[in-house]
């Protein structure tokens, strides 16, 4: 994501990005020198027209997470062509994250972006200028269709082993995109054994994710059932797709880096805050916790908040924050 983010983007382009999101998206915008916009969720969810209303003359892409991190949604088909649509209306381009889509619970539905892929058409950049950085056509022109990136460290499991992909709006994107990261020769690539270990995964791996997403949904059910049981915790919505649960904490009216240090401290159960280093600002008030682990230890986890959850509420704050 963010070689495609370095590739697309200049000095100063102005980059919309989901609030919260997973810390990653504004990272690769930042380090290809962009400035961000945010766009806000309307009632848990990521509309168009919340994005429409985000968008400026200034924009350049659109960067998103499909399926959401960390809220666990998933736009319909409907959503992602209006999205897709509004992009291209607009002359932006768009990058989308899917490295959660393998990993979809209850039988939820996936629409990638990719299915726009090819449906793109050249467009000059508003300002009238060049953009070599856009690798488009002679002139400053570039297919508008998405840039979609893949991934098999979530729903295969391959986290350190680095093994994705990029599919580019049309095959010279891609091979200016190969060419300009240096994947044309040595200077970059994934490492044999990583390709040999993608491979296996997408040949051999289906039934062993087909039963990794049951058990997924099964802990997810019996977490959110004992999370919304303490007092001032609430999942609002159980998670489509991801193995984490993102819980509001804000009625207990403890800061979520306080929270997370005061369970990590008293319960011994380590959850990650909602804090802008992880999520953005619009994840205040929020703590993640996942559910890629047996049943034995996630019901060990929720069995020492639930038993450790007054001592929590009534601590003292604690002099550092695990932020």
């Amino acid at each position: 994501m963010t070689l495609v983010a370095r590739h697309l983007l200049r000095a100063g382009d102005e980059v919309i990005i989901q609030d919260p999101v997973d810390f990653l998206v504004a990272e690769s915008a930042r380090r290809a020198g962009a400035t961000l916009r945010f766009w806000k969720p309307d009632n848990g969810r990521f509309t168009v027209d919340g994005l429409r209303a985000a968008l400026t003359a200034n924009t350049r892409l659109i960067s998103v997470c499909h399926p959401h991190n960390p809220l666990g949604s998933l736009w319909s088909a409907e959503e992602v062509q209006a999205i897709a649509d509004l992009a291209r209306e607009r002359s932006i381009q768009l990058i989308s994250d899917e490295v959660w889509s393998d990993v979809l619970l209850d039988g939820a539905r996936f629409t990638s972006f990719a299915q726009h892929v090819g449906n793109g058409r050249a467009h000059e950049r508003a300002d009238g200028q060049t953009d070599e950085q856009l690798d488009g056509q002679t002139g400053g022109t570039r297919n508008l269709a998405p840039w979609v990136i893949y991934g098999l460290s979530k729903g295969y499991a391959l986290a350190g082993l680095r093994i994705g992909a990029v599919i580019a709006p049309d095959a010279t994107a891609a091979l200016q995109f190969a060419t300009a990261q240096g994947f044309d020769h040595t200077i970059e690539g994934a490492a044999t054994l990583s390709q040999i270990a993608a491979t296996a995964a997408l040949e051999h791996a289906g039934r062993w994710r087909d039963d990794f997403l049951a058990h997924c949904t099964r802990k997810r059910d019996l977490a959110i059932a004992r999370l919304n049981a303490l007092d001032g915790v609430h999942v609002a919505r159980p998670p489509q797709a991801t193995f984490v649960l993102f819980a509001d904490i804000r009625a207990t009216g403890i800061g979520e880096s306080e929270l997370a240090q005061r369970i990590e401290t008293i319960a011994r159960v380590r959850v990650v805050p909602g804090s802008p280093r992880w999520f953005g600002a619009g994840a205040a008030g929020h703590i993640r916790l996942s559910l890629a682990t047996t049943r034995a230890v996630l019901d060990e986890a929720l069995t020492r908040i639930e038993r450790a959850w007054p001592a929590i509420l009534a601590a003292p704050t604690t002099a550092a924050t695990n932020d």
